[in-house]
């Protein structure tokens, strides 16, 4: 009887996986065919019927390629909207960490006078840690595997504490401790609206500080309601969410 049972239990498991995988096959075929569409009507430079199926693919958070955002930013340069450029070429570098895209942001936040684009040395290593983070991290822990190695061999064979590997093998594992914890690059956003006003305070009777166009990329330092803590020029500001593409995907 308890067999018959089992049984019955790994059909029914069985039957729901195979269900499932199923519905999730069909999902992927849709999003798949639904990506051939929005590409061949982008060929045929049918840009606003492209762009509808795209920004419905990027809104489900399904079959979003490298491409896709290209062609995104393209449409909407094409259409002078610089501000929806960028945050699709932000995407787009969020997914390939590709050297072009900096540039390409360079060139339109000089063209239109935006802020937030700068590319410094603190930069220049998060993005070159985050384009080849796996091998950063691989290297980092062949060292430290290598100097503990070191400092068996120096105390066994040499009966000596191995204080300067202890030291180089210390700091080396503060770096993994580091990577792993501290080296990811502050959240961003755009500014997607035009006149947003940016406040003092989270509030709108806590004076204005500041009101800036669209396009500028800032640094989000924190939420309070519908207000969110950014950074604008050195300066800790508020700003209504809704005024806002956050850069992530």
């Amino acid at each position: 009887m308890f067999k018959r049972q089992n049984s019955k239990v790994n059909f029914v498991i069985i039957f729901f996986i195979s269900l499932i995988f199923s519905v999730l096959q069909s999902e992927a075929q849709t999003q798949r065919q639904k990506l051939q569409r929005a590409d061949s009507l982008f060929a045929e430079k049918q840009y606003t019927q492209s762009f509808e199926i795209y920004e419905d693919l990027l809104k489900s958070g399904n079959a979003v390629t490298p491409a896709m955002l290209l062609k995104m930013a393209y449409i909407k340069e094409g259409l002078n909207d610089y501000a929806l450029a960028l945050y699709y070429i932000n995407l787009y570098y969020l997914q390939t960490s590709n050297d072009r895209a900096l540039r390409k942001m360079a060139e339109l936040a000089e063209k239109h006078k935006l802020s937030g684009y700068a590319y410094d040395d603190v930069r220049f290593f998060l993005n070159l840690y985050h384009k080849y983070q796996d091998e950063f991290y691989i290297l980092v822990m062949a060292l430290a595997v290598v100097l503990f190695l070191l400092m068996i061999y120096q105390k066994k064979v040499t009966h000596k504490r191995p204080i300067g590997f202890g030291i180089i093998y210390l700091i080396i594992l503060a770096c993994l401790f580091y990577l792993n914890n501290f080296a990811l690059d502050r959240p961003q956003a755009i500014i997607d609206k035009p006149q947003a006003y940016l406040m003092k305070g989270p509030s709108s009777a806590s004076g204005v500080y500041d009101v800036i166009d669209r396009g500028h990329r800032v640094y989000v330092l924190g939420k309070e309601d519908v207000w969110i803590k950014i950074r604008w020029r050195e300066q800790e500001v508020y700003i209504r969410e809704n005024n806002l593409r956050h850069i992530q995907l």
